[in-house]
């Protein structure tokens, strides 16, 4: 790769008056629509939910089961420490909270639904109920 020096004479006063206002601000806060992305795995016994999260901690997540929907948020209290001489003048990967919805289906058991976080992914394991479990053989005769 070749790197050119270009001649910025224009770009410094069009940069300047653009970061100098606190419009990347309002579009940060405008903008809560954080999605964290989800991996859902179907097992023998259970399905698990893996939600990559990184930057929680286990008190920040709660999970509630409604009717028939999983409902797993998360709000983080943001701490803000600025040195004297810096100015962050975008953020990008800092969130503070979102929602998520799984709709569960009949054959689960509602009153085992587990969770750990570990290393930025929180796992949700649902087990399936026992009646769902049992298979039987018929014979032909």
């Amino acid at each position: 790769m070749l790197l050119v020096k270009r001649n910025q004479t224009a770009m410094p006063s069009i940069l300047s008056e653009f970061f100098n206002n606190d419009f990347l601000e309002r579009v940060e806060k405008s903008a809560s629509n954080y999605m964290p992305k989800a991996n859902i795995k179907e097992l023998e016994k259970e399905y698990i939910i893996e939600l990559a999260v990184p930057g929680y901690t286990k008190k920040d997540f709660e999970l509630n089961v409604e009717d028939d929907t999983l409902k797993i948020s998360a709000r983080k209290e943001e701490k803000k420490e600025e040195k004297e001489n810096d100015k962050l003048i975008h953020s990008e990967y800092y969130i503070e909270s979102f929602e998520r919805s799984f709709t569960l289906s009949k054959n689960v058991d509602v009153d085992k639904i587990g969770a750990a976080y570990k290393d930025g992914i929180l796992t949700v394991t649902i087990p399936k109920k026992d009646e769902v479990l049992l298979k039987k053989m018929i014979k032909i005769k």
